[in-house]
Order: C-alpha cells, then structure tokens, then sequence
C-alpha cells in the first residue's frame, strides 16, 4: 500500500539570517501577505479549511538581548495587539515570540489582543534553546481568538533547531 503525502500550500518570506518566515498549510491559501511589525516581518495568511476559513499570523519578535531590543519586541507586541484584536473571524497567532508567559507583557499582549494561550492550564512545554533542555523556556507561543477550541498543546522533539517545535490541535467553534 503506498501513502501519499500531503500537499503543501506555502507563503514564505525567505531572508538572511533567523528573521525569514513562512506558513504551510495542508488547506488552501485565500490569501496572504508579508507586513512589518517594527523591523521584524510578519506573516498573514487567509485558510481555507474543510469546517471555514480563518486567520493565521506567523512572527518571530525581536529578542531581548539589550533594552534596546525589549523595547523594540514590547512595541512590536503592543502592535500585534492591535492588529489580532481588529480581526474578527477566527484567527491563530503563532510563533517565536521571544517572550515567556510570565511575562507582565506578554498579559498585556493576551487582553489586549483578546486572545487564548494554548498552553494555559495544560503544560510548561519548553521550546528553548533545545542544546540546554534542563534550562529551556517557553518563548514559542500559540494563541487563538473564540473562533477555536484548544484540544491539547505539546512539545515536538528535537528537529534540528534551536528550538523545539510545538503541536497545538484547535477544532474550530460553531458561530456566526
């Protein structure tokens, strides 16, 4: 018997360094598009998925490494905000967020935007730096506006980065 893979739908911004970005979906693309979240780009994407179409924005914020640049994250955080809280239909926010959850910021990014962490009241999963496994941190975070339930949130192993992937499973919600 010979199983055959999925196809990929992909928007990718390619760049130099740890600042590319990309969505892949197994559903259709509607739409998409690169905009910049300060200096950092981000993504959004329109799927088109069996049970309705929704939101995705990938980022990868500025890390904390001087004041300087946790200025710059906590602005661009107070951006994102913005941005997910105008959008109505239902929307995933994902990735490296440079930011743990016990962060007063990344509390204010979550009422701000309106949206639920999915890892909240389910696990600590980790997701960096995957060299230092016992020292790791959650900074890789997967949010959702009310358009989704959040069935289970865990770890992927170790897949050659730096950091570990994460697995969240969202069924989408009966609404207007």
């Amino acid at each position: 018997r010979h199983r055959r893979r999925p196809t990929w739908n992909a928007l990718k911004f390619p760049a130099d360094g740890p600042t590319g970005i990309g969505v892949w979906s197994r559903h259709e693309l509607e739409s998409g598009g690169i905009f910049a979240l300060g200096r950092m780009p981000a993504i959004e994407a329109r799927v088109r998925a069996p049970q309705g179409s929704f939101t995705v924005i990938g980022v990868h914020l500025s890390s904390p490494v001087r004041p300087r640049r946790a200025a710059a994250r906590n602005r661009e955080l107070l951006a994102l905000g913005a941005r997910s809280a105008a959008i109505a239909e239902p929307l995933v926010v994902a990735g490296d967020f440079n930011i743990t959850p016990y962060s007063p910021f990344f509390a204010d990014w979550l009422a701000a935007s309106g949206l639920t962490d999915s890892r909240r009241g389910r696990t600590l999963s980790p997701s960096w730096p995957t060299m230092l496994p016992w020292f790791a941190i959650p900074i890789d975070h997967v949010a959702v506006n009310s358009g989704f339930t959040i069935l289970s949130h865990r770890r992927l192993p170790n897949f050659e980065s730096d950091h570990y992937g994460v697995l969240v499973e969202l069924a989408r919600r009966e609404g207007p």
